[in-house]
Parts: structure tokens; sequence; C-alpha cells
């Protein structure tokens, strides 16, 4: 009975937080998360059911019927299904995957309505408010002493302008991609948390692999491959192909550079040579002058470990 009211009153205190403070929705979003996949763990199905059905009771009343609709799009669904795999005893990587799959069909959903719902009222408010934070950026900008400085070396305030205006048009492309990298975070995060807790509790039920044993789904190179594919067929006109092209590239790429740390981390390890404080010195000094050549070869390191399985992650696994 305890544990039950507690995780009642602690979910319960975390919606009304995200009511009350809409800034930090995707941090608390993410312990709400977490805290409902470890009640997965503690409670039965049917308490668990009315921990769920009080939380969007609560969700509802601070938030209206719209604002819930989006908060359980982005962020709710998948944490509340998370939350019953765990309960059904599933194992952590395949909670992982099914949350990712669940985010992502649900943001889809969100951005069907987005850009073709209610007459694309939606979409048409998300750019307007853009052109305004674009606006007040560039009046903010003209009275700094930055802008003395780009005046004094003959750049003109309708080129900083036409700078800005292209910058707002690149974001309102990609929000897709930026609205898929926030609920994607916030999955990894709501278990990978839920996880730390569990091993303080010595709760067996979410095990991790170590970090230099994960290996991106090989699915998610085709993936990117058909990115790439569209990318450069509608790249002569950018046209609507192109940016959905760049919207698959902006989202898996950060992923890609998740796992090709994992690999690159694992060869350090396993390279026959001393680790002193002054190796380590070398290699940050390297990665910050090199910054982007080494981000893009995480990312293809990622890539085609997920293809090639470099570490025979796979094979131990089948074994």
């Amino acid at each position: 009975m305890l544990p039950w009211l507690v995780f009642l009153i602690v979910s319960a205190a975390e919606c009304v937080m995200l009511a009350l403070f809409p800034a930090l929705n995707l941090l608390v979003a993410i312990f709400w998360g977490a805290t409902l996949i470890l009640a997965g763990i503690y409670l039965h199905r049917q308490q668990l059911i009315i921990v769920y059905l009080a939380d969007i009771v609560v969700l509802y009343s601070f938030m209206g019927i719209l604002s819930l609709m989006v908060f359980m799009l982005f962020f709710g669904i998948a944490g509340l299904f998370m939350s019953y795999l765990t309960n059904l005893g599933k194992n952590y990587y395949f909670i992982q995957s099914s949350g990712v799959i669940v985010a992502v069909l649900c943001v889809s959903l969100f951005l069907f309505n987005f850009y073709f719902g209610t007459e694309q009222a939606g979409s048409a408010e998300q750019e307007a408010e853009l052109n305004t934070y674009m606006q007040e950026a560039i009046d903010n900008f003209s009275q700094s002493d930055l802008y003395q400085t780009y005046k004094e070396q003959g750049i003109t305030m309708e080129e900083i302008e036409n700078g800005f205006n292209e910058a707002a048009v690149i974001i309102f492309k990609h929000l897709p991609a930026i609205f898929y990298l926030q609920a994607i975070m916030a999955v990894f995060f709501m278990l990978f948390f839920a996880q730390l807790a569990s091993q303080t509790c010595s709760i067996k039920r979410l095990r991790k692999k170590a970090y230099i044993q994960e290996i991106m789904p090989w699915q998610i190179v085709w993936v990117f491959i058909a990115g790439i594919g569209l990318w450069l067929w509608g790249s002569k006109e950018a046209s609507a192909v192109y940016y959905l092209g760049s919207n698959i590239l902006a989202v898996i790429s950060p992923i890609a550079i998740y796992y090709g740390l994992s690999v690159a981390l694992y060869i350090f390890n396993k390279t026959p040579i001393k680790k002193s404080i002054w190796l380590i010195i070398l290699i940050v000094f390297i990665v910050i002058i090199f910054t982007l050549p080494i981000i893009i070869m995480l990312g293809l390191i990622g890539l085609f470990d997920a293809l090639i399985d470099y570490r025979k992650i796979r094979l131990q696994e089948e074994g």
C-alpha cells in the first residue's frame, strides 16, 4: 500500500509541475516517465492503472484538453507504454526500442495535424511566432556593439536581416527533426534514470549494458541511407523532398554519433597503451581543434558498426 501511495503522490506532483512550469516541460516529463517506469516494477497492474488515470486527471485539470493531447503525443503515451512494458517484465532494450517507436508514431501524428489539420493553423502560428522572435533578435542585435563592428566592415543591416530570415526558414523547415529528437531523447532519459534509480535499490529488472557494449540497430542505417537519397534527390530545388531528407539526417545523425562514440571508447579501452593524464589532455586538445571532422567520423563509425558489428556484440547475444 505504501509504495502505491508514494508513486501516486510523486507522479501527481510531477504532473502539477508540468502545468505550472511549461519551460521545464522536457526535464519534468523525463522524471515523470522515470517515476512511472519505476512504478511498473513495484506496483501490481491494478495499482499501476490507478496511478495512470490519476495522472491524466491531474494533467487535464491543470492543462486542459489541447495541452494534454500535445503532452501525451510528445511524452505521455511513450512514458505510459514503457511503464506498462516494465510491469510485464520486458528487458531494458525491448522497452527502449518500443518506446522510441511509439514516440515516433505519436510525433508523426502530431506533425500530420500540425501541417495538414485545421487548415494548417498550427504551422502558420508556429511560423509567425518564429518570425516574431527573429525580429526581436534583429532589433536587439542592431543595438549591440557587435552590429557596430559589422557595420564598420561594410555589412549592411539588410544583409544581417537576410541572414536572420534565412536562419528562421531553416529552423522552421527542420521543426519535425527538433520534435522527433525531443521525444526520442525523452524516451532514452526516462528509461536511463529509471535504470539508475533501480540500481540504487538493487533491482535487477532493468539491466543496461555497459555503454561500450551498445550497438545501433542496423535498420537505422537504411533509414539514414533513405534520408541521403531524398536529400540528394531534392537538393536542386530545395523542395519538400529535400527537407524530408534533411530532417531524417538531422534525426539519425546524433543517434549515429552516440553509438560511434561507444565504439571509439571501446577501441580506446582495448588499445595497449598507458592511459596517462597527458594522453587524455592530448585527446581533448585534438577534439577541440578538429571538432567537426571528429563528429562526422564518429557518426560514420556508428553507422558502419551497426552493419559490420566490429565488436561482435550480436554474435555474443546469439551465443
